[in-house]
């Protein structure tokens, strides 16, 4: 496809849900799938590769800092992503729905052990997990994730790797400049950019941000301050 659908009807989708302390548990694991989709510019598969440990993952007040591993040897690590927290809107903030994710699943993560972590002893195992407290498999992630896009009236042709591509249009178009996207999104080459990645936004408001912009802060930026 040439054309892709404006992060914006994501997060409407998501907001209507309503605020983090009265999602259904299987909501708010929906929401930090889709949310992290979107700001890490990742794949489902990377998902399944992070873990509740400062290795991959560094929650605090003010951001969430994510590394992912390079290989499948779990050798190389990506330098860190920050996710800064998004005070102009509760409901769409990554953080909050992590930090919150992270509370309620604290108690059943299986396959996982007890380290310090700020000054508390933290279980330590795969972030996103099922009911049961076991690690969740790409497939099913993606699955979630298509069920957000369909909920969202997201057009049926655009797979849960959609995501991927809405979120790096999205932020080229709101004026972040690609040397920070490719970076961001770790893309080797501005031909594999517009290749695979860089797509027409249908509908997409003529609005910018400041290049410095967050780009987390980017992508939101025009669902909370609409033309």
């Amino acid at each position: 496809y040439t054309d892709i659908y404006d992060t914006d009807t994501v997060f409407q989708c998501i907001k209507a849900w309503g605020p983090n302390d009265q999602l259904t548990m299987d909501q708010l694991r929906s929401k930090v799938i889709v949310l992290l989709k979107l700001d890490l510019m990742c794949r489902s598969d990377d998902l399944t590769k992070l873990y509740r440990h400062p290795t991959t993952m560094v929650l605090s007040n003010d951001e969430l800092v994510v590394r992912f591993y390079r290989t499948k040897e779990a050798t190389h690590l990506t330098p860190p992503i920050h996710i800064p927290v998004f005070p102009d809107d509760q409901d769409l903030c990554t953080v909050s729905a992590v930090k919150l994710y992270f509370r309620r699943t604290q108690g059943m993560v299986r396959d996982s052990a007890t380290v310090l972590i700020e000054g508390k002893h933290q279980a330590t195992g795969p972030l996103i997990v099922d009911s049961h407290g076991q690690a969740i498999g790409s497939q099913r992630v993606s699955k979630l994730a298509k069920a957000v896009l369909l909920e969202a009236g997201i057009d049926p042709k655009f797979k849960s790797h959609s995501t991927r591509s809405a979120a790096i249009s999205k932020a080229i178009d709101m004026g972040i400049s690609k040397d920070r996207v490719m970076y961001h999104a770790r893309i080797s080459s501005e031909t594999v950019l517009h290749r695979h990645y860089l797509r027409l936004i249908t509908g997409m408001p003529a609005v910018q941000v400041n290049p410095n912009t967050a780009i987390a802060r980017a992508l939101r930026h025009s669902f909370v301050n609409p033309p």
